[in-house]
């Protein structure tokens, strides 16, 4: 396992000694891989999914030398095409293997199709993208299927972001798409999401076609005596201190959220103080707003005065129950119930905050922190 200098991961996974907990949803959605059921991970932006999933698939491939797994990232996808050529780089695309080979390896399943390989400048791993005939898109995705159900190795796909699918022009994909993973039986599924609002639609409504086709795993912030165990142990294997009084002013600040927590311990971390005290938590909390204030400033601007007087009010509440009541808005000085309403559901749409177990939060914890200084 590699070295490296800071043991607080803000983005990728290394391995279990820089991996925090989850170890009964690890257990859980190894179990559902390994027998066969498909899974719906929910859970916030930047609460540890992606991590969750390398993690798990880590352990699954010790058990299983011969299994695949597979991470397919939909974020950056707008259109069937898109997803196709996602998932032919993730099946397709192993560094290890000749560039000669891909080529002949995909030219041989897509019929008609011209791949173009490429290597990514920092990485060297290599991305395919297939020329692909316009009105062809559903036939391919069907050739892809069919190249890996004949495959007799345990496989494992997990696709990030899912509910981008509900975005592509293209109408009922998802019933495309479901139409294929019931006919690969020996293929498992993660179908991951942070739109837990959109997930929750397409999988709990009766005239969905995922409905009722997976089992359900949603990740909340890691336990607070948990997260202390695993973060003191990175200082002292430093020969340093981190307090618990300390962390428990980072943990609470931003209500547990994986990435700002880690953000907050790399930056600490990162400045080298022997023993992390309340005071050097707020010392650095300080140089993370003053570095991000401008950010903030320019975010609020493409804001209408009501939804940022509704962010505001939201931020500096915590948290906020799903019913806008008449003394939340006259507390703040608000507009009218119905244009806070209206506020809300497009902040929420925009991913400016965040509704989780029926309560309202800014999804950026430090601009949550920074509004509440703000006058």
């Amino acid at each position: 396992m590699p070295l490296i200098a800071n043991p607080f991961l803000i983005e990728g996974y290394i391995g279990p000694n820089y991996f925090c907990d989850r170890q009964a949803q690890t257990k859980d959605l190894l179990q559902a891989l390994k027998s066969g059921r498909n899974v719906m991970l929910l859970g916030p932006r930047r609460m540890g999914k992606s991590s969750l999933i390398h993690h798990t698939f880590a352990k699954a491939c010790e058990e299983d030398k011969t299994a695949r797994c597979f991470y397919i990232d939909l974020m950056p996808t707008h259109n069937l095409a898109g997803l196709i050529n996602a998932i032919v780089t993730a099946v397709f695309g192993d560094s290890e293997s000749k560039l000669d080979k891909i080529h002949k390896t995909v030219t041989g399943v897509f019929k008609g199709c011209s791949p173009i390989i490429t290597l990514d400048a920092l990485t060297g791993e290599p991305s395919i993208t297939l020329g692909i005939v316009p009105g062809q898109e559903r036939q391919t995705l069907g050739q892809i299927f069919n190249y890996l159900a004949q495959s007799d190795k345990k496989t494992y796909i997990a696709f990030d972001e899912f509910q981008q699918i509900s975005f592509y022009p293209e109408k009922d994909i998802d019933a495309l798409l479901r139409s294929y993973t019931q006919s690969v039986p020996h293929i498992s599924f993660i179908l991951s999401g942070s739109r837990m609002d959109l997930m929750r639609q397409m999988f709990c409504t009766e005239a969905s076609p995922f409905y009722q086709s997976t089992e359900t795993i949603t990740l909340y912030p890691i336990d607070k005596p948990v997260y202390f165990d695993f973060a003191s142990k990175q200082f002292a294997n430093a020969h340093r201190v981190l307090t618990e009084e300390a962390f428990d002013y980072i943990y609470d600040k931003v209500f547990g959220h994986t990435w700002y927590v880690q953000f907050w311990l790399n930056k600490l971390y990162e400045d080298d103080c022997q023993e992390v005290t309340t005071d050097e938590a707020k010392r650095i909390l300080s140089k993370i707003l003053r570095v991000e204030a401008d950010n903030f400033y320019a975010y609020l601007e493409l804001l209408t005065p009501a939804q940022r007087k509704t962010l505001s009010a939201i931020a500096k509440e915590g948290t906020v129950t799903k019913t806008i009541t008449n003394d939340f808005v006259q507390r703040h000085s608000l507009p009218a119930p119905s244009t806070v309403r209206s506020a809300i559901d497009i902040l929420q749409d925009k991913e400016v905050i965040v509704k989780v177990q029926g309560k309202y939060s800014v999804y950026n914890r430090f601009l949550m922190i920074w509004l509440q200084l703000q006058s």
